[in-house]
């Protein structure tokens, strides 16, 4: 009899120790999927940066892209090592200037994206329109950065609805750029974006197409630009940033 007590209260204890092993795994697991599910949320917030500047989230991310991209002058030097210098191309007497090693670099690219952002966090920008084609690299991830709207600005017959367009001189011939006639309308804040602002009349025409749609065109902002082709003259009183001057 001794010995079936004994077996009887050791089998209550491993019932016991069975259920507290149980609902503590069940609460365990809901832990970790709650946290999973608060993670994504976050996650998705911060990447469409719906957050308004008072945010501590928002402030956040600002000290994060500052940390990032350090000094200007030092992101500008690592930008300028991974920009190649390409001779005759596209044509004879052309320098071109190839973005593909920024692009590829995992590092660097997404530290030069906050740097275009980061000074227009709280400009409430409602539209970034970007210049085909080299422009598009640049203009789709500080849209999503921003959280605005990603507006392409293209060759003549590339787009199918009706476009507004704007013609501007090359140094053989003309060329133009057309947008959608409702990609964005009177009052919204635009950004024009470009790789490369160089005799600067591509980017002229992509202002004047966002003024004659009554855009409010915050500024222009490129990658690098070539301060000896004087770009900047044919966009007076123009807000100009660029990452790298050559």
């Amino acid at each position: 009899m001794a010995a079936f007590a004994w077996w009887r209260r050791g089998r209550k204890r491993r019932c016991a120790h069975s259920i507290v092993r149980y609902v503590v795994g069940r609460l365990v697991h809901a832990c970790s999927a709650l946290t999973a599910v608060m993670y994504q949320q976050i996650r998705a917030r911060c990447f469409r940066c719906h957050l308004s500047s008072n945010d501590d989230i928002g402030h956040v991310r600002s000290e994060m892209a500052v940390h990032l991209c350090g000094m200007t002058d030092e992101l500008g030097q690592r930008i300028r090592a991974r920009v190649r210098d390409v001779s005759d191309f596209p044509r004879p007497g052309v320098l071109f200037k190839d973005i593909t090693p920024l692009l590829a670099d995992p590092v660097l690219f997404p530290q030069v994206i906050a740097a275009m952002a980061r000074p227009f966090d709280t400009s409430q920008i409602t539209h970034v329109v970007a210049i085909e084609s080299r422009g598009f690299f640049f203009g789709m991830p500080v849209a999503l950065t921003l959280g605005a709207s990603f507006v392409p600005a293209r060759k003549p017959g590339k787009l199918p609805r009706p476009t507004v367009d704007e013609s501007y001189d090359l140094e053989y011939g003309r060329d133009a750029l057309a947008i959608h006639a409702d990609a964005f309308g009177r009052g919204d804040r635009v950004l024009l974006i470009d790789d490369v602002l160089a005799t600067g009349g591509t980017a002229a025409a992509g202002c004047r197409i966002v003024d004659r749609m009554g855009g409010d065109l915050v500024a222009v902002v490129v990658l690098a630009e070539i301060v000896a082709l004087g770009g900047r003259v044919k966009m007076p009183a123009r807000r100009i940033d660029s990452l790298v001057q050559y």
